[in-house]
């Protein structure tokens, strides 16, 4: 077993590796899907699985009134449990397993940990499945997997207990609005799925003005007939965007279609019945992120991994890219390698 200490490494790994963060008060008996789903990646992209668990006072099951002295024991009974996960784990390409220890009980604070490792290694990606938290917040999603959402570097595909895996031949859907930030998001995409020889689905939802183009003195015909003008204008200009979009995209010689759709329902609604129309068993997006979002509604990125039957992948943090070129972005190593911040404090776990 690998313990918490960490040190920084400059150099690339020979082979990638996914970081499996578990939660180990799950049956892993219960996970076959997510088993499932994270042995086809690492099939798909050669990679190596660390199993990572991280502990704290409260799944350690010592109450902090004990004191420190029981953090002597943590790690031997940090073992057994690892152990005991993993015997009921069938998982391919596995590595020697990492423990993490955080003293605090803290999501986000232990989230924070496994974000950091994964980006010191430079991992392929982070993987985790959860299932659905029972609270008063119908948003919200159990373990790190909700924290990890906003703070990983690496891309996170996420899996809920309802999901169905991945077949061999992956079909991402990738919503857009065609901002900057879902931009960049696509050319993190572009080497991944260039290396599993994905189709890429772009879809965008034309949404539906805000306010009456006339105003409240014409009558509701002309409003009517108005508001459809306007609307067929977007559509036009969305069309036109995402064959630009598509272009770029098959100029990596990657199979790629596009969707726009007038909105009808909410966001989320749309992309899961565009996901049904079109086959996909991925949706990749970038995670926009906002206080208010969050709050009232649980933000996109979060409605969509808790709905959602296939994996999701998120890209919370990558890094812009300064060519405008998809095709000029180089291997998948290089894109990783470039899409972490270089770090020189290395701290102890």
């Amino acid at each position: 077993m690998n313990y918490e200490q960490i040190e920084s490494d400059q150099t690339l790994p020979t082979r990638g590796k996914i970081i499996w963060a578990i939660d180990s008060v799950k049956n892993p008996e219960q996970s076959w899907n997510l088993i499932q789903e994270l042995n086809t990646w690492s099939q798909l992209l050669n990679c190596d699985v660390q199993p990572t668990f991280i502990f704290s006072e409260t799944n350690l099951g010592y109450p902090p009134a004990l004191g420190l002295p029981w953090q002597d024991r943590y790690r031997e009974v940090a073992e057994r449990l690892s152990k005991h996960f993993l015997s009921a784990a069938k998982v391919n390409n596995q590595v020697d397993a990492k423990i993490i220890f955080e003293p605090s009980a803290s999501n986000q604070e232990m989230a924070e940990k496994v974000a950091l490792y994964a980006s010191r290694c430079r991992a392929t990606m982070i993987f985790s499945g959860f299932h659905h938290q029972q609270t008063w917040n119908p948003f919200r999603i159990d373990g790190v997997a909700e924290p990890l959402m906003s703070l990983s570097r690496v891309p996170l595909l996420l899996m809920n207990q309802d999901a169905l895996p991945s077949r061999q031949q992956i079909s991402v859907l990738f919503p857009t609005d065609f901002s900057r930030r879902s931009k960049v998001s696509l050319y993190h995409l572009i080497p991944l799925a260039k290396k599993v020889k994905a189709k890429v689905i772009l879809f965008n939802q034309v949404e539906l003005p805000k306010i009456y183009p006339l105003g409240f003195s014409q009558s509701a015909a002309q409003n009517l007939e108005s508001m459809d003008s306007m609307l067929k204008d977007l559509e036009l200009v969305s069309e036109q965007n995402v064959k630009i979009w598509e272009n770029l995209v098959k100029e990596n010689n990657l199979a790629c279609q596009s969707q726009v759709t007038r909105e009808h329902h909410s966001l989320a609604s749309e992309i899961l019945s565009a996901c049904h129309q079109n086959g996909a068993n991925l949706i990749a997006l970038s995670n926009h992120r906002g206080p208010i979002s969050q709050i009232i509604a649980g933000g996109l990125a979060r409605e969509l991994v808790m709905r959602a039957p296939c994996p999701v992948l998120i890209f919370a943090k990558p890094k812009n890219v300064q060519n405008p070129k998809i095709s000029n972005l180089g291997t998948i190593a290089e894109i990783i390698q470039n899409s972490f911040a270089p770090t020189n404090n290395p701290s102890a776990f």
